[in-house]
């Protein structure tokens, strides 16, 4: 009889479990859907973000070149004016 009783227990328990993991997959799998399209607006802002970070990296790039130079043009125009 108590064999019986624990049984029935854990039967329910088990019961309960599943139903409540399914539950937990069916709306998981509904929000699927929108998860995955919402992946196409972040995936197009994230190669903008990276193409501005490379373009970004230029003009820094760039600059310190300019910077570069002119300080060599500076440095040799002073050697021009002594």
């Amino acid at each position: 009889m108590v064999l019986c009783h624990f049984q029935a227990t854990f039967s329910l328990s088990w019961h309960k479990q599943t139903k409540a993991k399914r539950q937990e997959i069916i709306w998981e799998w509904e929000e699927l859907p929108g998860f995955v399209a919402g992946l196409g607006p972040e995936k197009f802002l994230l190669e903008e973000l990276a193409g501005t970070r490379a373009t970004v990296k230029r003009r820094d790039e760039g600059d310190s070149k300019l910077s570069g130079e002119s300080s060599l043009s500076n440095e040799r125009g002073g050697e021009k004016g002594q």
